[in-house]
């Protein structure tokens, strides 16, 4: 897949991806900044701001306006925030790019932010932060952050906090967007049926006469966990949720595709040893999956589960048991050849959507500033040994590393302490 990489004098840079055998285009807007650049005051605020960009510009001044316009275009849109990244994106065909493109700069770079509206988007998301917190499944992966990067913003919930929500002023949100949404932390990404040059001309048009500025530097995470680490929310469920983990490589790190290969092994699909294990022959639960979460400086290798509460001590053995399994014993060629082609095909079967070639693009741009061809991402993965495999196992599945986060009627977490090794 080919694409074009320009700069504009300002900072902000531009990527185009041709996919000239469709007929839809994808424009995205990403930003450097996330749950992770905010203050203890300011929690929740990343998330906050995106909401506020659907809420009325100048010339566009009410959400309806806004989503009047695209859907009038038979445009999809919607945007997303995640700890380091925050991106803003429309859908339609390609014949109405320019006009897209001027909706969605529009929103990102001239909303009102009127106190009328924070106060009613304050209230919509404190509904929303509700909604996760009555679904253990979803909230469980907050309290594991919680657990793994005490006392940093990676372990705050990135919606906020109901009292965060309710003080948030319009002054802080335009002082948030003076401090990031400058241009040298601002990439674009068109993907689609397009020309280079006709998109590189459109963003040129509309974003060229920003200024350039200047983006600080966030302090790196720093933590030296000596031994292992339960924290439960304790609750009257029917099922206990928990997520086991323990902290991994960052996102440029040299074994990051033998870590992505293991978590592949582990528990990336149906057939994988955890699925097999913990559902398939044991009937201990419903959905078990494994992910690595990654970030500039710091990650975290994660095994996630809903099982029955007289069967969570049961199911949390039997999942390091499989860790104890992958760094005492070589993964067979078999399923190591199986592992490579579900990522290679994750990664094949993305990009052939307009917003999945946005997404792999924009986001390495803006979370890295380069770029890995899905050529060259596929060689790195294709590279991987069954020995690179079992060296990531025995650097990270150690017993002073594990956390363990738990949603469940516990009220001490000493029983499942105890069962904490591998």
């Amino acid at each position: 897949m080919n694409y074009q990489k320009d700069t504009l004098k300002n900072g902000i840079r531009l990527i185009t991806v041709p996919m000239p055998n469709l007929e839809s285009v994808t424009a995205m807007i990403g930003v450097g900044a996330g749950g992770r650049y905010e203050d203890a005051r300011t929690q929740g605020i990343a998330h906050f701001t995106e909401h506020m960009l659907f809420n009325g510009t100048a010339k566009r001044p009410t959400s309806f306006d806004i989503s009047s316009e695209l859907e009038s275009l038979g445009a999809h849109f919607n945007a997303f925030t995640d700890k380091e990244i925050t991106a803003y994106y429309v859908k339609a065909e390609s014949r109405n790019l320019p006009k897209i493109l001027d909706v969605l700069t529009d929103m990102v770079f001239n909303s009102k932010f009127e106190e009328k509206e924070i106060e009613k988007e304050s209230r919509v998301i404190t509904e929303e932060l509700r909604m996760y917190k009555d679904e253990p499944r979803s909230w469980v992966q907050n309290i594991y952050d919680q657990l793994v990067f005490s006392g940093n913003p990676l372990g705050w919930e990135i919606l906020g906090t109901e009292e965060t929500l309710r003080s948030l002023k319009r002054e802080d949100f335009l002082t948030y967007l003076d401090d990031w949404y400058r241009s040298p932390n601002l990439v674009v990404a068109v993907a689609g049926k397009i020309g280079e040059e006709e998109a590189l001309a459109e963003v040129r048009d509309v974003l060229g006469g920003r200024g350039p500025g200047e983006v600080g530097e966030l302090p790196k995470f720093k933590t030296a966990q000596e031994e292992p680490q339960v924290l439960i929310e304790e609750r009257k469920t029917d099922q206990t949720h928990f997520v086991l983990g323990m902290r991994a490589y960052h996102r440029s790190h040299p074994k990051r595709e033998a870590l992505e290969v293991l978590v592949s092994a582990l528990g990336g699909g149906m057939s994988c040893r955890l699925f097999q294990e913990i559902r398939e022959k044991r009937g201990l639960a419903y959905y078990v999956q494994a992910h690595w979460q990654d970030f500039s400086d710091t990650g975290s290798l994660q095994i996630v589960a809903g099982v029955n509460n007289q069967k969570a001590e049961e199911a949390v053995k039997a999942v390091a048991a499989e860790l104890t399994k992958l760094k005492e014993q070589l993964v067979p060629a078999e399923e190591l050849k199986k592992a490579k082609e579900m990522l290679r095909g994750d990664l094949v079967l993305g990009l052939e959507s307009t917003n999945g070639a946005c997404s792999y693009f924009l986001g390495q741009e803006v979370l890295e500033k380069k770029i890995e061809t899905p050529k060259e991402k596929i060689a790195k993965i294709d590279a991987v040994t069954v020995e690179d495999v079992q060296s990531v196992a025995k650097e990270l599945f150690i017993d002073a590393g594990l956390n363990l986060a738990l949603i469940g009627p516990f009220p001490s977490s000493d029983r499942f302490r105890q069962i904490l090794n591998i």
